[in-house]
């Protein structure tokens, strides 16, 4: 099971808690890998216009919660 590396809120919110249950239940490996698309812009001055922007600019992205 893949889980992308954006998304709306960090995976330790409880909204996600079913996911991993499911996962343990049925023996899964839950990895994150890279995309997502949360509905808001990744970047401060909005959307990447190409797709090694996005990729640098995952590197580098973090959330606070």
């Amino acid at each position: 099971m893949f889980l992308p590396g954006r998304s709306e809120r960090p995976y330790g919110n409880r909204r996600y808690f079913p996911i991993f249950e499911a996962a343990v239940r049925h023996k899964l490996v839950a990895g994150i890998q890279f995309g997502g698309a949360p509905g808001t812009p990744p970047t401060a001055s909005g959307w990447p216009t190409y797709y090694a922007e996005e990729a640098v600019g995952m590197a580098t992205f973090s959330r606070a919660s």
